[in-house]
């Protein structure tokens, strides 16, 4: 009997040591929808936003090449898909993984709303799965800017009209009325504006409506580059604004130089130089700026790159409002004598509108004029004892041939 019942509970045994061989080594602990708890209570998702999904996983022994993927089924393009980097688990350590779902605007929900939001951890062989029921639902208010048509084009003359015609989408439940739309250059401050009637809620026959052509004169002063058009869309009586940007490229003045003209009429700058330089100790300039223009503007100052020595400026900056002045001071430590040469810029935003060049002469410093000094003292002291050697060596040789002329004359 008893061999009996081992031969029948054997291909049992090995049936449930395969399956134990192919169990995912990993589990999913909790899994949290936007903070909350996924359970058997189904949790409301806004389409069009973002939605934090948390995992959090224990693993019975080392695992490699972890990923964990989440996802929604039923759009119409594409998965809802998020996915993590892989990772690697170790026995005893809980981990956690942040994903983030990003629900589309456009996603046409079905009846009940329900749908599955599953969970999925994989590694090299083995994977395990959870899901949850969440419950999807559009925005009361969403109204989005489509589509932005621009006559004659995103390239315009300095000077010249552009006609701007904004397409509005409602991806909300709500019906929208009386849409305020307005379309702006922000750097000159020109603008202009229409409305849109209503928009039906998403899917409806009049959910997408475009407004007249909004008419904008580009400037005839603007320089030559790119800038933003704005677009702001206001509905809800005013509650609930949506804006959206796009580029336009304005052939204005060729000339950077002519603008910064213009830019230093707004202003007076005056530097007070200092002609003379001592090694190791700080000069300074004084850049004096003066605001007459009619708004608000900032200043700074900039020092070329010295190969002769260390420049600081102070502040850095200098904000004047309309008929205020002040000024920043350059401080200059030199590190090598001679003739040398210092170039200031005085800037308003990322404009130059004053630039000088000055010519710098440096000294030696006091301590190493003594030390000059000092050495040719030493020398002229090293030359006298030399002369001094000299001439009473003279003065024995001869005395040496006198007294020697001296013993061989005969005497009488």
């Amino acid at each position: 009997m008893k061999k009996t019942a081992l031969i029948l509970a054997f291909p049992i045994i090995l049936l449930m040591l395969s399956i134990a061989a192919f169990a995912a080594p990993f589990g999913i602990a909790k899994v949290t929808i936007n903070g909350m708890e996924s359970n058997s209570e189904r949790i409301a998702l806004e389409l069009g936003a973002n939605v934090q999904v948390g995992v959090t996983l224990n693993t019975a022994y080392d695992a490699k090449d972890v990923r964990v993927k989440a996802w929604i089924g039923g759009y119409e393009y594409d998965d809802v898909l998020a996915v993590s980097d892989v990772f690697d688990m170790k026995t005893g350590v809980t981990y956690r993984k942040e994903l983030t779902l990003e629900l589309p605007r456009d996603l046409s929900v079905i009846e009940d709303h329900d749908y599955t939001l599953h969970v999925e951890v994989r590694g090299r062989d083995n994977s395990v799965e959870s899901t949850s029921v969440v419950y999807l639902e559009p925005p009361r208010h969403s109204v989005v800017v489509q589509d932005v048509i621009i006559r004659p084009s995103t390239m315009v003359d300095a000077g010249k009209t552009l006609a701007v015609q904004v397409r509005l989408e409602n991806f909300g439940e709500k019906t929208e009325k009386d849409i305020k739309v307005e379309a702006y250059l922000p750097q000159f401050g020109v603008s202009g504006i229409e409305y849109v009637d209503v928009l039906d809620p998403f899917e409806g026959e009049d959910s997408t409506e475009s407004t007249s052509f909004i008419m904008l004169t580009v400037p005839s002063d603007m320089i030559t580059g790119d800038y933003q058009l704005k677009i702001k869309a206001s509905y809800a009586r005013g509650h609930e604004e949506t804006e959206a940007t796009r580029m336009i490229y304005v052939k204005g003045k060729d000339s950077s130089e002519e603008y910064a003209s213009e830019l230093a009429k707004e202003s007076v700058t005056a530097i007070s130089r200092q002609q003379d330089f001592v090694v190791g100790a700080v000069g300074s300039y004084r850049v004096a700026i003066a605001n007459i223009g009619d708004s608000k503007k900032v200043y700074t100052v900039e020092v070329s790159p010295l190969s002769w020595g260390k420049a600081e400026v102070f502040p850095a900056s200098l904000e004047l409002a309309s008929g205020d002045a002040s000024e920043i001071r350059v401080s200059i430590l030199p590190e090598k004598e001679g003739m040398q040469q210092v170039t200031i810029k005085v800037k308003e935003g990322n404009t130059v509108i004053k630039q000088d060049t000055y010519g710098v002469t440096v000294s030696a410093s006091a301590v190493e004029k003594q030390g000059s000094v000092d050495k040719l003292n030493s020398a002229f002291k090293d030359v006298d004892k030399g002369r001094i050697l000299m001439l009473l060596s003279g003065v024995l040789v001869i005395a040496l041939i006198v007294a020697v002329i001296a013993g061989t004359r005969p005497r009488y």
